[in-house]
């Protein structure tokens, strides 16, 4: 029961993670929220997001991984419905930042666990993981395009007691995952938990590593907020054409991903195919900016094939090179997502303040082209030891 669990924790992700960009026209009409208000909400949110994650490593020492995806995944439950209730752009902002921290334990573990659950088979089981996000996101286009034609709140309260069911599920599972000590018992390696859940910063290579994470990572979600607003609203994409963008985007994403698991990560080149993924990323987001509609569609699935393959990578990249903080290279992954989601949202939503949708795209390609130098002089450096 275990294994299909955590396969689980990303495929609830997969439906459910995009509501938010998708959504968005739907969320400005009830809240009154402005374009560039979707985008400070973000910011705002990921800015709390901090504490959370701050205490995550004092958290994880206590509970265990176990233990914290499971208030995560009843944290989870209740800012879905929270968000659903929203309407006005101040309860939205209060309601989403309260749910991006109490989430987060959810965010933090799911992914460790995994790796305790077979670390001989780490590197297929991440990637499996990201295959399972990537293939139900397909279907959460038909969602998208139901919802739209819906009542929009109705997604988020759906979505909410999944999760809830989610948690429940995993306290069934107590006595399977009581076999690994790992899930159970966080390995501590210092008297600090603060010390102990940040000492990979000391390594320059990882330093350099830590801003291309807090990019990438952001582009992919942001991929689902800004290209979509810039379609349905700029290049007038109706309801049943952004259900479509999404399908396409993770059609494109479920390929990469079958390769991942098949092949990518188990090459000893994951950097530079990691790389290459990002460069394909970056030029795609660039041209989608200048687009019709039809092209813009087109270039859907090679965006979402060449996104789909970076936080996969990432993963696998960050777990093979410092494999004996596990715990830790997990919880640095999200706080990289976290610090992106502040700064990245926030200069986005600037842009397109400043020149509308086609300039906010640019601005997203031109953050991720700055994680790759980034990105470069780790390899660099690890180059030379």
């Amino acid at each position: 029961m275990l294994f299909p669990l955590l396969l689980a924790t990303t495929g609830l992700t997969g439906l459910t993670q995009n509501l938010y960009g998708a959504l968005s026209t739907d969320i400005q009409a009830a809240t009154g929220i402005s374009a560039e208000g979707i985008g400070y909400v973000m910011s705002l949110s990921q800015a709390a997001t901090i504490l959370a994650v701050l205490v995550y490593p004092a958290l994880v020492r206590r509970t265990g991984p176990y233990r914290a995806v499971i208030l995560g995944s009843f944290g989870y439950a209740l800012g879905f419905f929270l968000v659903g209730c929203a309407r006005s752009a101040a309860i939205l902002a209060v309601v989403y930042t309260l749910w991006s921290v109490i989430q987060y334990p959810f965010a933090g573990s799911k992914f460790a666990l995994m790796t305790h659950y077979d670390p001989a088979k780490k590197s297929q089981h991440l990637s499996a993981m990201h295959l399972c996000y990537s293939i139900v996101s397909i279907f959460s286009g038909f969602y998208v395009a139901y919802c739209k034609k819906q009542a929009w709140f109705i997604a988020f309260w759906q979505t909410g007691l999944l999760y809830a069911l989610l948690g429940v599920c995993f306290i069934l599972a107590w006595k399977e995952a009581e076999k690994i000590p790992a899930m159970i018992h966080h390995d501590t390696h210092g008297e600090s938990g603060l010390r102990d859940g940040f000492s990979l910063l000391a390594d320059p290579a990882y330093l350099c590593y830590y801003p291309f994470i807090a990019t990438a990572a952001t582009a992919e979600g942001l991929s689902m907020v800004y290209p979509l607003m810039f379609i349905e609203q700029q290049l007038k994409a109706n309801a049943d054409q952004v259900g479509l963008a999404v399908t396409l985007f993770f059609t494109g994403m479920t390929i990469s991903r079958i390769l991942v698991v098949r092949f990518f990560s188990r090459s000893r080149h994951t950097g530079a195919f990691l790389y290459g993924f990002a460069m394909v990323a970056t030029l795609c987001l660039a041209t989608f900016s200048i687009s019709t509609l039809s092209n813009a569609m087109m270039l859907m699935p090679v965006m979402g094939f060449a996104m789909g393959a970076i936080n996969p990578l990432c993963h696998v990249f960050g777990a093979t090179l410092w494999s004996e903080r596990i715990d830790q290279v997990m919880n640095m992954h999200g706080f990289g997502e976290t610090t992106g989601k502040i700064f990245v949202p926030l200069v986005v939503a600037l842009a397109w303040k400043a020149n509308g949708g086609a300039f906010a795209v640019q601005a997203m390609a031109m953050l991720l082209s700055l994680g790759l130098v980034f990105y470069t002089a780790s390899l660099v450096l690890l180059s030379k030891r």
